[in-house]
């Protein structure tokens, strides 16, 4: 019997040593864990959100360190909250809700892009995108055990167009109009901002109205390097069909910069059932009356 209780506290106190000692690495282990991430805060500043748009209900983050490896966390439109392995990053953010756009080539900080993807009507168009944000971040630094901020302030990607077709008293002998704008840049580089990809077209309708034909147009930007053109296809109401061709380049120049959405206005005269004389200018919204909001 003494025999075997001396047995038993043995195999008791081999038993502590072995829970102790796993404890003790266990803990070694959070620390360690515990000091090689930072706190993490980002706000966003949404000083370039369109006038009448509202907030995303969601942003993506990207997190790109320094050794290659990538990281993504969600956030609301307010910023993120969280912890990071400590280490350098790049920081990407678009807005998850971005509507007739996507993305493509998250794998690397420079190159990732929002695009608007084609479709098939008569011919291919673009999209035209809408709520799209974005912005990068260059240089961020997680420290281990300490906390790092910063506030990004995501563009707006989206330039608009309003296209206006003025008839007067031609009015009554045209049933619709549409047409098309070509020229335009399908996406762009979300750090940047820089317009990507090859040129694409934009297709519009319009509503009629007691004189003027009125429709929109979104996009990107104007592929500088390519010819922008306007074609109007007009419908008449006694079953002819006529078109409208217009280099309107050098009138879209200032596109890419401009600080407010732009109004194409197009002045067409029907002088018989096979000719039509048009002149056309562009200003700005906030020199039209009733115009749109400021896009910074």
């Amino acid at each position: 019997m003494k025999k075997n209780m001396t047995f038993t506290l043995t195999g008791w106190f081999v038993l502590s040593i072995l829970l102790f000692s796993l404890w003790g690495c266990t803990r070694r282990d959070l620390e360690e864990e515990s000091s090689s991430v930072g706190s993490v805060t980002l706000n966003f500043n949404w000083m370039n959100l369109e006038t009448d748009d509202e907030l995303p209900t969601g942003m993506q983050l990207y997190f790109y360190s320094s050794d290659g490896t990538i990281l993504t966390r969600e956030a609301t439109s307010s910023g993120f909250t969280g912890t990071l392995p400590s280490g350098t990053y790049q920081v990407l953010a678009y807005n998850s809700d971005g509507q007739n756009v996507t993305q493509r080539n998250l794998s690397s900080y420079e190159e990732a892009e929002v695009y608007a993807p084609v479709y098939t009507r008569s011919s291919s168009y673009l999209y035209q995108p809408s709520h799209c944000y974005g912005v990068g971040l260059a240089l961020f630094t997680v420290v281990s055990g300490d906390s790092a901020s910063a506030t990004m302030i995501p563009r707006n990607f989206v330039r608009r167009a309003v296209i206006k077709v003025e008839a007067g008293s031609y009015a009554d002998q045209i049933s619709s109009c549409s047409g098309i704008m070509s020229g335009f840049s399908p996406g762009a580089y979300i750090s940047s901002g820089e317009l990507v990809g090859e040129s694409g077209t934009l297709y519009f309708d319009t509503e009629k109205g007691s004189t003027s034909f009125t429709g929109e147009a979104s996009f990107f930007g104007k592929d500088t390097g390519e010819q922008n053109a306007l074609h109007l296809d007009l419908q008449m109401v006694a079953g002819s069909e006529q078109f409208l061709n217009v280099d309107i380049t050098d009138l879209l120049k200032d596109v890419n910069t401009v600080e407010v959405d732009i109004q194409i206005d197009v002045t067409i005269e029907v002088i018989d059932s096979e000719t039509i004389l048009s002149g056309i200018t562009i200003k700005p919204w906030e020199e039209v009356d009733g115009g749109g909001g400021e896009v910074r």
